[in-house]
């Protein structure tokens, strides 16, 4: 049947998730903060409604394992009720820093079920940021203030294929075109929060 004439469509719901804690950085200088706020105000002009997965972690310490909420009941990750049952869309921000949570995705997407990635390292949709021009563009202008030795502190080992992996490889090559020495102790893992980088 056609719906009466002053109904409006239902408003859409867009589920968001993150393959870490989200309270593990939230703090004026984490990286899903400003995200999350944008994602609220795009759904606010859009007339979305918008669920937030936000994983709590053990503690606030830069040290705790990766444990973030995910709509799978698993010993890896704490379950909150956010997936293709309540919403009509997915966004997730990678790393996702596990096997099972990337099957789950690529499982979901193979159904025609719409996911887009904050990210790059996983198939499908992406928005994601220029990590080889970004870095080049530092390495540049480091040298050109007369830097000779740069370090590098690097998101996770264990997002190589992603971010983490482009950013390094990136600074590598940046290192040997400005003809720098690369000294692999001057490569570490902030675990892309703040404290991990200081």
């Amino acid at each position: 049947g056609s719906m009466p004439r002053n109904e409006h469509p239902m408003r859409p719901t867009i589920g968001v998730l993150a393959g870490w804690q989200y309270y593990w950085t939230a703090t004026p200088l984490s990286y899903l903060n400003p995200i999350y706020r944008g994602i609220r105000q795009a759904a606010a002009d859009l007339g979305c409604n918008l669920l937030l997965g936000c994983g709590m972690g053990p503690s606030a310490s830069p040290d705790d394992p990766l444990r973030p909420v995910w709509p799978v009941v698993s010993t890896e990750h704490d379950f909150v009720p956010i997936g293709p049952w309540n919403v009509q869309a997915l966004i997730v921000a990678i790393p996702l820093h596990s096997p099972a949570r990337s099957a789950y995705v690529v499982e979901l997407r193979t159904s025609g079920f719409p996911v887009l990635f904050i990210g790059s390292g996983e198939p499908g949709p992406t928005i994601a940021a220029n990590n080889i021009a970004g870095i080049t563009q530092a390495v540049t202008h480091l040298v050109e203030h007369g830097r000779r030795k740069l370090a590098f502190i690097a998101g996770s080992a264990d997002d190589l294929t992603g971010d983490s992996g482009k950013r390094l490889q990136a600074f590598q090559l940046a290192c040997r075109q400005s003809g720098l020495l690369q000294d692999p102790r001057r490569i570490l893992y902030g675990r892309h929060v703040y404290d991990g980088g200081f």
